[in-house]
């Protein structure tokens, strides 16, 4: 993918989570959590539709190779027990606001930045510490 390609989705990703989030917030600040499940589901189920019909969707091959390496099993259920954040968005958002819980998604990304170093496939750059340093200091005065 080109930088013009990545830095156009990234915008347009930016935007309609920004949009999502305004219109989360509404529903959340007016409904119980079982109306954000509805929706999580009815989400998935539009993006399950979607990813048979248009894009290259290969399920059942998925599901063998999954099923085969239990490493990928792992991965899933971690990935699927992190739907706990769904709840903290939630009470975060109704009891605040969005922006607030958003404040708690940049701190994410400071601790997303060091698991990936720990557990991921790229190793410490200089890259990484001036950015990882330069967000923390960007959250200490958001937050003040």
């Amino acid at each position: 993918m080109t930088q013009l390609k990545s830095q156009i989705l990234g915008i347009t990703l930016a935007l309609l989570t920004g949009i999502g989030t305004i219109a989360y917030e509404k529903i959340a600040k007016n409904f119980s959590y079982s109306i954000i499940v509805i929706g999580l589901f009815i989400e998935a189920l539009i993006l399950l539709i979607t990813n048979l019909v248009f894009m290259d969707s290969n399920f059942k091959s998925d599901l063998t190779k999954i099923t085969s390496e239990p490493k990928y099993l792992i991965w899933l259920f971690l990935w699927v027990i992190t739907a706990v954040t769904s709840i903290l968005w939630y009470i975060i958002t109704s009891k605040q606001s969005a922006m607030t819980a958003s404040l708690y998604e940049v701190k994410f990304i400071i601790c997303m930045a060091f698991i990936y170093i720990l557990f991921g496939e790229n190793k410490f750059t200089w890259d990484t510490a001036i950015g990882t340093v330069l967000t923390i200091i960007a959250v200490y005065f958001i937050s003040k």
